[in-house]
């Protein structure tokens, strides 16, 4: 039979319940934390709440961004370490931190520029945060659409600028059709597939204009082809041939015979 192992009993200093934990595991609560301490992680996390949390700063919320965004701006500004005069990646110190004083938290004299090494003197707890080197590994593009520049991400590697342009750009790929410039004015217009080579302008004073000067395509009422008008043509002639001419004139001489022969019933 296998020897049960020791165990040693523990009384959670939260809810004061008695439970059981190894000695190697106590041995080893610097490497694996104190949650071994108490009878739950729900526990851990009650003790470590509040004012009994480490970084406990009387209740303040986290500080907004443009707080952050201060510093970078005066980093950028001044150019160079107020301390040692190092012009590499420099940051933007706060005297008097925005836990203590938030009314300050974006004030200029608030704000001193210190480069890495400085920087991590004063804040000795955090200096393998802020000495560690901020590399790159992404890729600078240009937006489909306005052609800005952008920084994106290896993991997700993006083609436009912002969400209108990608849906500006999604928009233009679900249409069929083809974007012309006018004629007359030079303004770009979206048409359809079906008025592809009919309209070259883009309203109707354009339009007007361009009949003047070059006539009109439209389409046979018969067999619905394109066809070409001149300007002295226009009005006088609907039909592509001779044969869709006469069809035509059949069909409305009908039209009209139906049309008398209904007003008088």
């Amino acid at each position: 039979m296998p020897m049960p192992k020791r165990q040693i009993e523990l009384v959670c200093p939260v809810c004061n319940t008695v439970f059981q934990r190894r000695p190697c595991d106590i041995r080893k609560r610097k490497k694996r934390g104190t949650k071994l301490l108490y009878c739950s992680l729900r526990c851990a996390g009650k003790a470590h709440r509040g004012s009994t949390n480490p970084m406990w700063k009387g209740g303040i919320t986290k500080r907004p961004p443009l707080v952050k965004i201060a510093g970078q701006r005066r980093a950028k500004l001044l150019g160079y370490c107020e301390r040692c005069g190092s012009t590499e990646n420099l940051h933007g110190h706060h005297k008097l931190t925005y836990s203590s004083s938030p009314l300050f938290g974006q004030s200029e004299d608030n704000i001193e520029v210190l480069c890495a090494k400085c920087h991590s003197l004063e804040h000795p707890k955090f200096s393998t945060l802020i000495t560690r080197p901020i590399v790159k590994t992404g890729v600078t593009i240009s937006c489909k659409i306005c052609d800005k520049n952008v920084y994106s991400f290896p993991s997700r590697i993006r083609q436009f600028c912002s969400r209108s342009c990608k849906s500006k750009w999604l928009a233009k790929k679900r249409r069929k059709g083809r974007e012309i410039s006018c004629k007359i004015c030079g303004r770009k217009r979206y048409i359809s597939p079906s008025q592809i080579g009919l309209i070259h302008t883009c309203g109707s004073k354009c339009n007007r204009k361009w009949i003047q000067r070059k006539g009109l395509r439209t389409i046979c009422k018969v067999c619905k082809e394109p066809m070409y008008l001149a300007p002295s043509r226009i009005g006088l002639v609907h039909c592509c041939s001779p044969n869709c001419h006469s069809k035509w004139f059949s069909m409305r001489h009908l039209t009209q015979g139906l049309g008398e022969s209904c007003s008088a019933t």
